[in-house]
């Protein structure tokens, strides 16, 4: 354990009784029984019963270990130390901190007093909301006192409320999170709150989850939905399938057939859905599901382009698509009616998202391009954002991400188009091959690739948390939550990985 300095040993690996060393040149043996320095009083001291007499051989390697010690520089008695704790029991423990206890305090000044016990509980409480979690379950060790203020709901309420890591990705997900942690008086236990966020943050950055597998399609999955319920996926062999998450069911529950040709996205919202297809149309089902009754069945087809529809997203009142015709197009969501068509990109639309009246979309031409829907304009344009077609974006009010075929993923200011950061394969954390599909929210993004995996990043910082692989080959789409996420991938599987049951 110690390198040169542990003492040898015999087959059944107890130690030699000769004092000698294994081939170090040094001899350990005492010339005298005048070296065996520990008296009666030091055994006292030491937590040894006087009356209990100890062994030679005991003393003899006690002070084998204290000539090591004299040796020993600090990295050697740190190692030596936490080795020393590892073998000791609670007897042991506990001693050690009774001879503790002066020795921490030895060099304090006579007047020495706790910072706290003069200073009012508000002023404690703004000092103490400076720390990390792990800073403030350190502080609730030191003293009764201390550890009233470190459970002060309100500092573990503020924690909850950090806008960035610990803090859910919508109010909905808050508001049914917060209400796991609410006693039947009214009071949200917040402190409990944060523990399960924290462990649950945990658990994504140390890509620790659980990982189930849907099984049905007969060709690969191009897009993925899911919500509390069910996980919704479209594939190249033309249909839509919709499998229980509350099951560990790896089969679909339920096939929608109608569409001709691959089915290359899928949007989801309560019992609504929306799919655009390669044969140039959009549909829209409604899911509603009854335990004596079922309303599933299309209930609007759209026509109106003229080439694959390769991406939509959909509101309650409208949906916005874009196509292969390398153009966008809005649709009224109750009578199908095209009433809008934004035109710019030269090559295919292969990706967008709106918000408010608001578009951004990324193309085959490399652009990605920000509209107005109320007038129709394109307001911005980022020319050769990418090297290659821009195959997937996201925004919020500061930055554009967006992913590509040319296997890097690039964050833009919203406000000026400034590139801002690329994560790049060539730097060692990136993906290896093309990114097929990414989402962000408040403080993370997730990224699916053609190398077969998935990467969690940090968003502020583009550092990558942890990497994800289980799919056999590349993965085409995703969505994910605060607890989970969902892929697709041309192996014809569906996976969820779920950071919240670990």
């Amino acid at each position: 354990m110690f390198g040169h300095r542990k003492a040898s040993t015999s087959s059944n690996g107890q130690h030699q009784r000769n004092g000698s060393s294994s081939g170090n040149g040094h001899s350990f043996e005492p010339s005298s029984s005048s070296s065996l320095m520990v008296n009666r009083s030091q055994l006292k001291r030491n937590g040894l019963q006087p009356n209990k007499r100890p062994r030679t051989d005991f003393l003899e390697k006690l002070n084998i270990y204290r000539s090591w010690l004299a040796e020993f520089d600090d990295d050697e008695k740190n190692v030596f130390i936490r080795e020393l704790l590892s073998h000791s029991g609670t007897s042991q423990i506990h001693l050690l901190s009774s001879l503790l206890e002066p020795r921490l305090h030895q060099d304090c000044p006579p007047n020495c007093q706790d910072p706290f016990a003069s200073v009012p509980a508000p002023i404690a409480l703004l000092i103490l909301g400076y720390l990390d979690p792990a800073s403030l379950c350190k502080c609730a060790r030191v003293c009764r006192l201390w550890r009233r203020y470190a459970n002060e709901p309100y500092l573990w309420k503020k924690l909850c409320r950090t806008p960035r890591s610990y803090r859910l990705s919508c109010a909905a997900a808050e508001k049914k999170h917060l209400e796991q942690f609410t006693d039947c008086d009214g009071v949200v236990l917040w402190k409990e709150a944060f523990s399960e966020r924290y462990r649950l943050w945990r658990n994504w950055y140390a890509g620790r989850c659980v990982v189930r597998t849907f099984e049905g399609h007969t060709q690969g999955i191009s897009c993925v939905q899911f919500d509390a319920d069910r996980i919704v996926s479209g594939s190249s062999d033309n249909t839509i399938r919709l499998w229980d998450i509350r099951t560990n069911c790896g089969l679909g529950t339920m096939t929608l057939t109608g569409h001709s040709a691959t089915v290359r996205c899928l949007r989801l919202d309560g019992n609504r859905l929306a799919s655009g297809s390669n044969d140039f149309t959009i549909k829209v089902w409604d899911l509603s599901v009854n335990p004596t009754w079922s309303s599933i069945a299309c209930r609007q087809t759209m026509i109106g382009h003229t080439n694959f529809v390769r991406c939509l997203q959909m509101d309650c009142e409208k949906i916005v698509s874009g196509s292969y015709d390398r153009v966008l197009k809005v649709w009224n969501i109750e009578n199908g009616q095209c009433y809008g068509t934004l035109t710019g990109h030269n090559e295919a639309v292969l990706c967008l998202q709106y918000d408010d009246d608001k578009v951004v979309s990324g193309s085959a031409d490399n652009a990605i391009k920000a509209w107005d829907l109320r007038s129709g304009q394109c307001v911005m344009t980022l020319h050769n954002a990418h090297q290659n077609a821009v195959t997937c974006l996201q925004f919020d009010s500061d930055r554009i991400v967006s992913g590509s075929l040319d296997r890097t993923i690039k964050f833009w200011d919203m406000r000026t188009g400034r590139w801002l950061q690329t994560l790049d394969w060539m730097q060692g954390e990136g993906h290896t091959g093309v990114v097929r599909c990414l989402q962000a929210d408040s403080w993370r993004i997730v990224s699916a690739a053609d190398d077969k995996t998935l990467k969690v990043w940090n968003l502020h910082t583009g550092q990558r948390i942890s990497t994800l692989q289980s799919h056999t080959d590349g993965v085409t789409c995703l969505q994910f939550n605060d607890q989970r996420i969902v892929s697709g991938s041309y192996d014809k599987t569906v996976k969820l990985w779920d950071f919240s049951i670990c």
